[in-house]
């Protein structure tokens, strides 16, 4: 349970912190660790003004860790062709 809570927490919302921005060309902003904006629709995103979208702290931390995981996997893949 402390692994995965400091995989979401930690490794996952700090690479989507810094990542999702890039990726979405700065339309998607992850929400500041603390806060504790409400509101956040099923996709766990929320319009706010003048900042196109806030992804929420848990979806983040989800998303974050998508590219460790791909790394991960491509690494173990690459060791087992030789």
């Amino acid at each position: 349970m402390f692994i995965s809570n400091f995989l979401l927490a930690i490794v996952g919302y700090t690479t989507a912190r810094f990542v999702l921005p890039i990726l979405t060309f700065g339309k998607i902003h992850v929400q500041p660790a603390s806060s504790d904006e409400q509101g956040f629709n099923w996709f766990g995103l929320k319009r706010v003004p003048g900042h196109g979208l806030m992804c929420h702290t848990n979806v983040a931390g989800c998303l974050g860790l998508i590219p460790w995981i791909a790394f991960i996997a491509a690494m173990l893949l690459k060791s087992r062709a030789g």
